[in-house]
Order: C-alpha cells, then structure tokens, then sequence
C-alpha cells in the first residue's frame, strides 16, 4: 500500500511540471490522456484523482523521473504535511480546505455532465430521430430474424465484453423490428424531441423483448442481464438531476462557516467528519463518472457530426419520397443496416444508467464500471466502423 496520500502526490507532480515548464495540458497529452488531459492533470494535482498504473508510470516518465523516484518525493511530501499539523493531525482549517477543492472539482463535473446533456440531445435530434422517421417512408423493410441469434457461436462466458456485445446485440434487432413496424404516420406522430425519443426507444424494447424465449437456446448467464437492458431501456442520459444532485451538494452543509472562526468545538469536529465520510463514501463513483462521461460525451458528439451526415447522404440516395423495399439498390440497403447497427449503438449509449455508479459500491461498482466501459468501447467500434 502507498505511504502518500493523493494531496501529496499532487502537489509533487505540479512542483515538478513547473519545474520541467510543462502546462497541465503538455504533461496530460504526454502522459496518454486524450480528450480533456489538462482536465485530468488538474484533478490529479489537486488530489482529486489517482492516475492508473499505466497512466501512472507515463507521468513520471514525461516529468524526467522514475516511478520508484514519484512514489519517493510523494512519501517524503506526505510526511511534511502530516508533521506541520499540530500534533500530527490535519488541522481544520486544512480540512475545511479541503473539503471546499473537492466542491469545486465535483462542481466541473456537474458541467460536464451537462455538456454531455447537450451531446445527447443533439445526436438525438440529427441522428437518432431523423433515421426513424426517413426508415419511416420505406415500405415492407424486413424484419429481423430472432433465431440468427439462437446460436452457439456466440462466447460462452459471462463478463463484462460478453454482455456489452449482446446488450448492443439485442438492442439491434430491437431497432430492426421497431423500424420494420414503423409507418409514415407512426414516424411523425411526437411531438417533441423528448416525446419521440421515448416512443421510439419503448418499441426498440418491445422488439427485443420476445428474444426471452431464446435464452435456453443461448445458455449464456449475460444474455439474460442484457436482455433485462434492452427490454426496460429508458433515455437516461438526458437526465442529469440525479448526477448532480449527488456530485453537486457533497459535503455542501460542512463548510458553511467562515474559515476565520474555526474551531476545535465538537460540533465542527462532527460535521467535518460527516462530510469526509460522505466524500469518502461517494468518492469511487464520482470517479468513475470523471472516467465515463468525457467518453459518453465524445461518442455522442461523434454520433451528432459524423452518423448525421451519413444519414444525410443515404437519405439523398433514397429521396424523400415513399419508397419499398425492393425497390431500393443493395447499396441502399445496405447503408440502411449499417444505420440500423449505429442507432444500437447509439441507444446501448443513451441508456446507461451513470448515475447508478454514485451508489453502486466495492466489487459491484468495479463491475458496473467495466460494463460501461465496454459499451462505450464497443459502441465507439461500431459507429466508426460505419460512418
């Protein structure tokens, strides 16, 4: 176990980046971090984060150090600021302090919560809603075939890439069969983004729902927590009062003193205690949430760029008018499916429930995370791979 608390370690990491005259952006990029690296080495300096052992070991390279010479000048830094607390113990008005750089680090993450809202709402609304309603003047489109997924090449095991693959998986056909159903009336009848993203996702679940007598056929234990996903989806993403709520006012009844008056009385001792509790308790999930959502964020800017303007040009190829099915080229019919596996991918997207991480503990959290992690992956391939 580390000697160093993460304060230290951040405090070392920044003495040395000015020390090499490196920003935080320069050291973040050098270390491996892609979007958002001046973000993550801020957070890591203020000992709101840990860095991964990969991520870890890429820093103390880019800042002319060994690991082993970090860890170092991390135990050294950690012991100073023990022995210049009166008697050893961090005093209050550091603990207040604190409390108040973790306030202002979970108030970022509320805004990019929020900007993640804005991604969602737009790959909604230029490519989610948009491919349903030009599905909508295609006549007779097929519906998918339940026992294509009744087979044993499917992998069997049960983890997290496993029940990733099948919840997008599921949530294909489900997609399949919701746009195979769907008529020119049924395509307009919302009447709002919000309205008609619920429509729609309720028939994806409907369409994937009668796979549940497939599982035997399946014997895989993910199947079934997948097809759990795909059958009770809901836009999730785009709400985000849960999250902040949470994130938001940690530790916010704390600190409402002023710093000058602090004192030693057993009522400030009680409520500080309670609120490094609750920043110890919320603590994972809120970096898991750091971790997850600059990655939801970027699929779904992607989704709102890229799949939009491909949708733009297969809806060029098809025209505007009512058309069948067989009327339609193989190439057409073939951008349609390739549409229809990045609206899968979209919804496996749009539907995590994030916020589950801030209460989600230990080993289960470990696991939620790694779900996430994968359907964010796995979805990334999918969409790239088709626009």
């Amino acid at each position: 176990m580390p000697k160093y608390s993460p304060e230290a370690m951040g405090e070392v990491i920044k003495d040395l980046r000015k020390k090499r005259k490196l920003t935080q952006e320069e050291l973040g990029i050098r270390a491996g971090y892609q979007g958002g690296a001046g973000v993550s080495v801020s957070r890591l300096e203020s000992g709101q984060m840990e860095a991964s052992e990969e991520r870890f070991v890429e820093i103390a390279r880019a800042l002319d150090v060994t690991r082993e010479e970090l860890v170092t000048l991390a135990d050294a830094r950690t012991a100073l600021l023990r022995s210049t607390s009166a008697g050893g113990i961090v005093s209050v008005s550091d603990r207040i302090a604190r409390i108040e750089r973790v306030k202002e680090a979970r108030r970022q993450l509320v805004k990019e919560v929020e900007a993640l809202n804005i991604a969602s709402d737009r790959a909604r609304d230029d490519f989610l809603l948009r491919f349903h309603e030009i599905a909508g003047r295609l006549d007779d489109a097929p519906s998918p075939d339940p026992g294509t997924l009744a087979t044993d090449q499917l992998p069997h095991a049960d983890d997290a890439a496993v029940e990733a693959a099948l919840q997008i998986q599921f949530t294909r056909f489900g997609v399949e069969q919701a746009l195979a159903g769907t008529s020119v009336a049924a395509a307009g009848g919302a009447t709002s983004g919000d309205s008609a993203f619920e429509a729609f996702t309720s028939l994806v679940s409907l369409g994937s729902f009668p796979l549940g007598s497939l599982l035997s056929s399946l014997r895989i234990g993910a199947a079934f927590k997948a097809l759990q996903k795909t059958t009770g989806m809901r836009p999730t993403l785009g709400v985000a009062s849960g999250i902040a709520a949470v994130v938001g006012i940690a530790a916010g009844a704390a600190v409402g003193w002023q710093r000058a008056t602090a004192q030693r009385s057993s009522r400030q001792q009680k409520e500080l205690a309670e609120a490094e509790a609750e920043i110890a308790l919320t603590q994972p999930g809120v970096d898991a949430l750091r971790d997850l959502v600059p990655k939801a964020t970027e699929t779904l800017d992607y989704i709102a760029v890229h799949a939009s303007h491909a949708l733009r040009r297969w809806e060029a190829e098809v025209g505007g008018e009512p058309r069948g099915w067989g009327s339609l080229s193989p190439s057409e019919q073939k951008r349609y499916y390739d549409l229809v596996e990045v609206a899968a991918a979209h919804l496996a997207v749009v539907t995590m429930r994030l916020e589950d991480l801030l209460t989600t503990r230990d080993d289960d959290l470990e696991r939620a995370k790694a779900l996430a992690d994968e359907v964010l992956a796995q979805s990334r391939d999918v969409i790239t791979s088709h626009v």
